[in-house]
């Protein structure tokens, strides 16, 4: 039967397969009413359900995480390139992923330290006391990240950043699930909630399987995020990583890895994983006693030069690039000014992180919101990566990854559909 009702019709045939779920595990439906005479539907019973605003859905598949790897279930569905929601409870905590066609494309969660507020201050782009400040004034009518680039408390860019980085975080969450239950809806999600945050996820799968393996052998010697390190005297002579540096720097014998994490904008993962290999190197140690003195870190020689790169081949990338950011420069000018939409593009360029600041050194989308393409190669000259195409194609798609959610937010159904069709075609030419 349709995946559409009103609560209560037929409950005889739900009633029946609600207890064939509790058999197989499932022990807590409570929010949520059952619906339908052959399948089992929900609808969320209050609005702070995560689900409100979902179509109504059919269960795929449900079950106790006791008995299941999240990773398999999340494998299931990339594989079978299904469209809808899965969704855990544990307790009072949710969690959902959004799917369309085994692609994450959305996240959620009623855990407030993977709130966007808390990312986003882990990430260092706002303190605790500015979140604070603007949970105040917070009408509650929109979200809380839209308001803070209303206030101009963050750019668009930072909460793109910010989005990306919470739904990563909650991505991994879920992959150390092991208890709770779990609802696999086949489902449409709710209007807004399609994001394009160059995510993919069989990637984020594999990494999350690997963190996950990397995180049970770094607890084996560093317990919790609440332990603190000092620095060794005398520091061992060794060649460090631009991350190990960055944390080496910031031990003082007082911040936890929590801390660390936010001082230096790691992922508190990175944070920890870095911190381990610290420790494994004799660099520090967890504090035991008072704390000791704090030593400089060693000199660390410097990068290797740059690979020959074919000038051609950047310019042709460049080219490629530039014709996509030129649709949505012209989907965006349908539905503001022309210098509206350049604005909204160019906020990406508000503080950019080191390694693009030198790539887009004196530089914005300008007519028909193109780069300007030799400025750009000069610039990447100058950067000398080790592999200046991965690179500037790398740096590229952020800013393409950043314009598109941008668009996609302010353009209808069939012109985003549109929209992607012709930037498909464009991002044909990139694999000749």
């Amino acid at each position: 039967m349709s995946g559409h009702g009103e609560t209560g019709e037929n409950p005889q045939g739900g009633a029946a397969l609600f207890e064939k779920l509790r058999e197989e595990g499932v022990e807590h439906l409570q929010p949520f009413s059952i619906l339908g005479e052959q399948t089992v539907l929900f609808r969320p019973a209050a609005e702070k359900s995560l689900l409100h605003g979902v179509e109504l859905s059919e269960v795929i598949l449900a079950g106790n995480l006791a008995r299941i790897e999240v990773a398999d279930l999340i494998n299931f569905v990339t594989m079978s390139r299904l469209t809808g929601i899965l969704l855990v409870i544990n307790d009072a905590c949710e969690k959902t992923l959004h799917f369309n066609r085994g692609e994450l494309v959305f996240a959620s969660t009623n855990d407030t330290n993977e709130r966007i507020g808390e990312v986003l201050v882990r990430l260092g782009k706002i303190n605790q006391r500015q979140l604070e400040a603007v949970s105040l004034k917070f009408p509650g009518n929109m979200q809380i990240g839209r308001f803070m680039v209303q206030q101009e408390l963050i750019s668009p860019q930072v909460l793109w950043e910010g989005i990306r980085e919470q739904v990563r975080e909650i991505f991994f969450g879920f992959l150390e699930s092991n208890r709770g239950e779990f609802f696999l809806l086949e489902a449409k999600p709710s209007a807004g909630a399609e994001l394009n945050l160059s995510l993919t996820t069989r990637n984020l799968l594999l990494e999350g399987v690997q963190r996950k393996d990397e995180l049970a052998h770094y607890r084996t010697k560093i317990p919790t995020d609440e332990v603190v390190f000092v620095r060794r005297h005398p520091l061992p002579t060794k060649e460090l990583t631009p991350n190990e540096r960055k944390i080496l720097r910031l031990v003082d014998g007082k911040s936890n890895i929590i801390q660390l994490a936010m001082l230096s904008q790691l992922d508190r993962f990175v944070a920890l994983k870095t911190l381990f290999h610290l420790a494994q190197a004799g660099f520090v140690q967890i504090r035991d006693v008072a704390p000791e003195s704090v030593e400089s870190p060693p000199r660390v020689a410097g990068e290797s030069g740059a690979a020959p790169a074919d000038d051609r081949r950047l310019g042709e990338v460049t080219t490629v690039f530039n014709e996509i950011y030129s649709e949505i420069y012209q989907a965006l000018q349908n539905r503001m000014p022309a210098t509206g939409a350049l604005k909204t593009m160019n906020a990406f360029f508000l503080n950019l992180e080191p390694r693009l600041a030198i790539l887009f050194r004196g530089l914005r989308l300008r007519e028909e919101g193109r780069l300007e393409v030799q400025t750009l190669l000069s610039n990447l000259d100058q950067a000398a990566p080790t592999d200046p195409e991965s690179f500037l194609t790398s740096a590229l798609k952020e800013l393409f990854f950043f314009c598109v959610f941008e668009a996609t937010s302010r353009l209808e159904p069939a012109e985003e559909e549109a929209l992607m069709e012709r930037i498909q075609k464009l991002q044909n030419n990139l694999r000749a």
